[in-house]
Formats: C-alpha cells, structure tokens, sequence
C-alpha cells in the first residue's frame, strides 16, 4: 500500500504574541522563556494531536521535560502551573500534557502535495526564463514532454493519498464522543463518573474508535457498547486486585490499555491471575 510521508507545522496569526495569556506571561519574571518553552511544547505536540507523553505508558513529568528542552527542573515545574492556570494547557487524568488551543494552528501537507507545490514552482520559473526562439523550441518541447512525465506520477502519488485520506475520514466522520460518555457512565457504574469531555478526550475517543474500526452507529452498537460491557464486567478494572485499583475513563481510551482490555486480559478472576497478570497490575498503577 502507497502510504504518504506527511509534513507538519505551527501556523501562527499575526496577532499570536499579542494574544492576552501570552502578553500577561511576558511581563512577568522570565515570562519570555515561559513564552519560548510553551511554544517548544506545541512545536513537540503537533503530530500527536496536541498531546505530549513519553509513550503510553509513560507520562512526562517535569523533570524529563527539563532534559528534553534545556532546562532547570524548578522552571518547568513553575511554567507548567502557569500554563495550566492560564488554560494554555490541560493535564488529563493520565498525566498526558494537552495543548489546549492548538487545535486550528497546525498545518500539514503530504509529500504528494509537497511535490505538487515544488513543481509548480520549477514551473513558473522555466516559464519566466523562457524566451521562444528558433534555436530553444526544441528544448522546450522537451521540457514539456518531461513535465507532463512528472505530472502523472504526481497525480498518481495524489489519486493514492486521496484513497488514503478518504478512508481515514470516513472511519472519523462520526463523533461519538458524548454518546461514549453517556454509555460509560450508565453502563461502567462502578467507576468514577465522566462530567466532561474535554479537546483531549475527545481525541482519545476518536482514536479508540478508529482502533476498535467504528465509523458507523450500527456498528458502535455492535462493538463500543460490548467493550464497555466488558470492561464492567471485569472485576479486575473494578477494584477486585489487591491495590483496590479501578479504571478511569482516560485510562481505558488510552490505545495501549484498549488492545489488553479487547484481547481480555482483564476478565480473569482475581484467583486465576498469573504473574503476567500481576506484572500489568504493577503496570497500571504507575498511572
């Protein structure tokens, strides 16, 4: 299968360093380090829909942050509580960083259109240092010959991405997010109940649907609503472990804790659990 490399980026209005939060943090002590330091953290969130761990089982805590950008663990930890104060970011019950208003400032373009948008560009430039004369027309010709060369495998190279692109929305067009909620709360009852559902939740759902291959209400009938039950019906992610420890509905959309709820490692009586099973009860309570 043809997969496209894709490219990201920050977009930044004119207007960015004059937004309130960011004015208020520059006049304060080291405001402008705080500022350069948010910006890294969005710059590292930008393939992650915004949110920042070290893996899934890992959350970031101030002193890898500290590591990863070049600074003192107390300026971290300062800056982090001031961002959150500011609503800049959100921590989430996991411990996942999210970067709250990041939504419409990224930008991405496939290779493809990468390659679309340099040959244009090649083109406007042969076409302004073109002059038609008797002794260049056969050079032309042959730059055409090779332009129209390179326009098919480009159009080739799009036509496959465009299948690409269009399974993924279609496996995305949905929301499902307050439906899930809804179903968790009355069907997960042992569990802490959900109140919110926050931009990072939102994006856990949509990914967990992806995974579990939702994209239709037939099918989230079929297949969320057997995996809540699932989860319910465990006694494991209920509390009966021997830490007392429950599931939380961050902990159960994160992708990694889904695929082990899915292929049932959790449905064991506390009596049949194996030492793997006991490993991945020390597993989980890091978070």
């Amino acid at each position: 299968m043809f997969v496209a490399n894709k490219y990201y980026w920050l977009r930044l209005d004119k207007g960015f360093f004059k937004r309130h939060d960011l004015k208020l943090i520059r006049k304060m002590p080291q405001g402008d380090s705080i500022a350069l330091f948010y910006m890294m953290l969005l710059t590292e969130s930008i393939d992650h829909d915004g949110n920042l761990r070290f893996d899934d089982l890992i959350p970031y805590d101030a002193e890898m942050l500290a590591i990863l950008f070049e600074y003192e663990t107390a300026f971290v930890e300062m800056a982090i509580k001031l961002l959150e104060k500011f609503n800049m970011i959100e921590i989430l019950e996991d411990e996942t960083i999210y970067m709250s208003k990041i939504a419409n400032m990224i930008g991405s373009e496939t290779s493809a259109a990468a390659r679309v948008r340099k040959h244009r560009e090649n083109q406007k430039t042969l076409q302004c240092n073109t002059s038609v004369t008797p002794s260049n027309k056969l050079k032309q010709i042959c730059n055409t010959e090779k332009e129209i060369d390179i326009e098919k495998e480009i159009k080739k190279d799009i036509d496959n991405t465009l299948v690409i692109n269009d399974n993924v929305q279609k496996s995305t067009h949905i929301d499902f997010s307050e439906q899930f909620k809804n179903d968790f709360n009355n069907i997960c009852t042992e569990l802490s109940k959900v109140q919110k559902i926050t931009a990072g939740r939102k994006t856990a759902i949509k990914s967990l649907m992806k995974l579990l291959g939702i994209t239709s209400e037939h099918e989230y009938t079929n297949i969320a609503v057997p995996f809540l039950k699932t989860i319910s019906n465990s006694g494991f992610l209920n509390g009966n472990n021997k830490n007392g420890w429950k599931a939380t509905f961050d902990w159960i959309t994160k992708q990694a804790n889904a695929v082990k709820i899915i292929e049932g490692n959790y449905n064991k009586k506390q009596s049949e659990l194996t030492t793997r099973d006991l490993d991945l009860e020390v597993e989980i309570n890091v978070f």
